[in-house]
């Protein structure tokens, strides 16, 4: 079975974060903090009952994501594919670019229309990259 790595508007491992943490913040400044991201829809921020049951599930990401600590190691040995935001102002082109270490095999990098969340707004050419990636991916296998 093949594998294909798919990485999205993320720093690699080897690059220390430099934000300041805020999985531990106070919930008002946690949740100003969320909506200053412009990630989570406004209303979830807004309905405290689904806010209630969303906020542990939220700091137990981005805690995984403050606290995690690289450990060199060897580079993947299938195709990695990375996507970013043209107007992220979090994570920039050299950034993703630096994912290239931890590629053996093929490594492609895209940056698509949009921001730190250009999931949103360039849905359609990030399906459509991650569908021709797999495709390709699914040629090479004989018999494919």
């Amino acid at each position: 079975m093949p594998v294909y790595l798919f990485f999205s508007g993320s720093i690699p491992p080897q690059i220390p974060n430099s934000d300041s943490p805020i999985h531990t913040l106070p919930d008002a400044e946690f949740v100003e903090t969320l909506r200053r991201f412009n990630g989570t829809p406004e209303a979830l921020l807004q309905n405290d009952e689904l806010l209630q049951f969303f906020l542990p599930l939220l700091r137990a990401d981005i805690a995984l994501h403050e606290t995690y600590r690289y450990i060199p190691g060897e580079p993947f040995d299938c195709p990695v594919s990375v996507f970013g935001g043209l107007e992220d102002d979090d994570v920039s082109r050299e950034n993703l670019e630096a994912w290239r270490a931890h590629a053996r095999g093929k490594f492609t990098l895209r940056m698509l229309s949009g921001d730190h969340f250009f999931l949103r707004s360039a849905r359609v050419p990030l399906l459509e990259a991650v569908s021709h990636d797999l495709r390709q991916a699914l040629a090479q296998i004989p018999g494919g």
